[in-house]
């Protein structure tokens, strides 16, 4: 694929152009996918365009939906009959800056592909992947607590799991982002990552009974993270988020799917000068297996008409179930 164009220059374009309805521009002619930037100066929204065949259009309830932008079809005289624009527009200012950063993602992505059927599933899994930060606009920052749980998940990626078991098996494992009970999912082991900023001692929260479930596993680990404030010589997040992609730089797919995943998880580039103060010293690293009579809540304990279980552990409780690393490693491999 060619070199991205300048859509800031055509945005400025549009933005020059006055008219009763909507204006757009193709973004680059040489792509064998049509994709549009467009206003609608009755409104003044900014979008992305995606001229499509009728058929291919998804019914209305299963375009993505949210707050601060809105999808939708749209019939432009000058397209054939049977085409119809698969849009999406931002529908508020306060969120503009984060379209922005979206849009740039969604046209790189739609013009890497090759036919109208894989750009419009690629259309709406970008909308659906982006849904998320739409509804704090540009000042949508990972919280402090984010920030060390994100940091956590991603310094074990970098030292054990990429290690163990490769790029590509190590960033498909990682499901945190996805909201997942365990953070990484591989068949012979699973991992939940809990990072303490605490002092030592400090008591383990578990968000529901399922994240401590080993009877899907063959192995099940509570991986415990400390991390206090670091200096200058110290990682941030932005380190360890370019740790990781320097690890994956040359390996393709899980590359993309790593970058996909961080999204999910609520980083963008954009933000990273917000992040990048915010050092982290690690102060201890813990494996716990949960096996026999660990402290925990699984499913099956929970009585009926209760929900949404959570709870705390005393970390003191858990040293006969401490496991060291290189056990992890045989089992992450086996």
């Amino acid at each position: 694929m060619s070199l991205m164009p300048d859509l800031g220059s055509i945005v400025a374009s549009l933005r020059a152009e006055t008219g009763a309805g909507l204006v757009r521009r193709l973004v680059d002619p040489a792509s064998p996918v049509s994709v549009y930037l467009g206003i609608d100066p009755a409104v003044a929204q900014l979008g992305v365009l995606l001229p499509i065949h009728r058929r291919l259009m998804p019914a209305q309830r299963d375009l993505p939906s949210g707050s601060g932008f809105a999808v939708r079809p749209l019939a432009v005289k000058d397209d054939g009959k049977d085409i119809i624009n698969l849009g999406v527009f931002c529908t508020d200012a306060a969120c503009e800056d984060i379209f922005r950063h979206f849009m740039d993602d969604l046209v790189s992505h739609l013009l890497a592909e090759t036919s109208d059927e894989g750009a419009t599933r690629t259309f709406l899994a970008r909308v659906g992947l982006w849904q998320r930060f739409f509804v704090g606009g540009a000042g949508s920052y990972l919280s402090d607590e984010a920030q060390s749980g994100l940091f956590a998940e991603l310094l074990l990626l970098r030292d054990l799991l990429i290690p163990s078991v490769g790029a590509s098996a190590a960033v498909d494992a990682w499901r945190g982002p996805e909201g997942s009970p365990q953070d990484f999912l591989l068949a012979p082991c699973a991992i939940e990552v809990k990072c303490s900023r605490a002092k030592a001692g400090a008591k383990i929260p578990i968000s529901n009974e399922q994240q401590l479930d080993e009877s899907p596993f063959p192995h099940l680990v509570l991986t415990q993270v400390a991390v206090v404030t670091g200096d200058d010589t110290n990682p941030s997040l932005v380190d360890i988020v370019g740790d990781v992609r320097d690890m994956l730089a040359t390996t393709g797919r899980p590359l993309g799917v790593f970058n996909d995943q961080l999204i999910t998880a609520g980083w963008i580039d954009a933000h990273a000068v917000h992040y990048s103060e915010n050092r982290f010293f690690v102060r201890d690293i813990r494996y716990y297996e949960v096996r026999d009579d660990f402290p925990r809540i699984r499913p099956g304990d929970r009585p009926p008409g209760v929900v949404d279980i959570t709870y705390k552990i005393e970390p003191s409780s858990l040293a006969p179930f401490e496991v060291e690393r290189s056990v992890v490693e045989v089992w992450l491999k086996s």
